[in-house]
This record gives C-alpha cells, sequence and structure tokens, in this order.
C-alpha cells in the first residue's frame, strides 16, 4: 500500500528505510523523498517509526539482543 503517493513509496518500502537506519521522518525524507511534499503522509511516517522504536531488537545489560514487546515498556520516568 501506498503511504507516500506524491513519491509513490510503499509501506514495504517505509519499513525498509528504517529497518537500515532511518530514525526520524526527516531521515526517511532524505532517502526516498516521503513527506517532502504535501506532507499528509508524516503522521504515518511517523507512526512506523514509533512502532519500530517499540519492537526492535534491545541490547540487554549481557550484550545478548532480545525483542521488547510494548507491553514491557514503562513511560513512567
Amino acid at each position: 500500500m501506498y503511504v507516500c503517493v506524491c513519491k509513490a513509496v510503499s509501506d514495504k518500502e517505509l519499513r525498509q528505510i528504517i529497518e537500515g537506519g532511518a530514525r526520524s521522518a526527516a531521515e526517511v525524507e532524505r532517502s526516498c523523498g516521503a513527506g517532502g511534499d504535501c506532507g499528509s503522509c508524516v503522521g504515518e511516517i511517523e507512526e512506523l517509526l514509533a512502532i519500530h522504536q517499540l519492537t526492535r531488537p534491545a541490547i540487554s545489560a549481557c550484550g545478548r539482543h532480545h525483542r521488547v514487546a510494548a507491553a514491557e515498556l514503562s513511560l513512567a520516568a
């Protein structure tokens, strides 16, 4: 499915860019142009970035990778 119609960028392409290291909507835009024209897709790009941040492999204190489930996260500081 196209997320950015202006630049014809699909959700699959965006996930690949995010998994490749993009950490902000500005970095995604620099990579593929998505979000740089009308801007209507920026919210969805930011949502994909947030989902990736919540589900990406984390490195524990022992140096091993593990997945962090959203339910394990606490927003309390």
